[in-house]
């Protein structure tokens, strides 16, 4: 026999749509996944104008963990848009185009002194979003200066050099200075 308390009957559990119960999943192991960056963040620069790596670095890894909750609950692949990830005026519950995955600053492209371009694939014979890039660039760039590449495989790559990084570069397993 079960003694325990039904919390959703009582109200203190409410019942969740799939695409809810992924959502706030994706949230938790996002906050547990960024814990790490809080460390490395004393050791950014904080100097004003500056990028803040580790930040930047935490965009690109929130905008990886979206898209994979955004394919696995719309069944449609990868969004269009960053904004399709975040939420719509007057948004009340989550849409393939309001999603509400990630802030409205970073659906705005532009977070810890980065600017992020999302570029979706092409979209397949059933509409499908299969692929996408992403990268983030300082605003202002500088010597020492980190610009990050990812894609649909979620590894993260990195660069000093002033260029859009690619996915010919080296992986964040191998920068100096952050815990990653």
């Amino acid at each position: 026999m079960n003694r325990g308390i039904n919390l959703e009957a009582h109200g203190v559990w409410p019942a969740r749509s799939q695409a809810a119960v992924y959502s706030h999943v994706s949230r938790i192991l996002l906050a547990f996944q960024s814990l790490p960056l809080l460390a490395a963040a004393q050791v950014a620069s904080k100097a004003p104008g500056r990028e803040d790596p580790a930040s930047g670095l935490g965009c690109v890894r929130t905008i990886n963990t979206a898209e994979q909750t955004y394919a696995l609950t719309y069944k449609s692949g990868y969004s269009k848009t960053l904004a399709a990830m975040g939420m719509s005026e007057g948004w009340k519950s989550p849409s393939p185009e309001a999603a509400g995955l990630i802030d409205e600053t970073l659906t705005g492209g532009k977070k810890a002194g980065y600017v992020f371009i999302y570029k979706p694939g092409a979209a397949n014979e059933k509409g499908e979003i299969k692929s996408y890039t992403l990268t983030a660039r300082p605003m202002k760039w500088h010597e020492g200066a980190l610009s990050f590449f990812t894609d649909e495989s979620g590894v993260i790559r990195w660069t000093a050099v002033n260029r859009a990084p690619t996915a010919k570069d080296a992986t964040i397993d191998s920068m100096p200075g952050l815990n990653n």
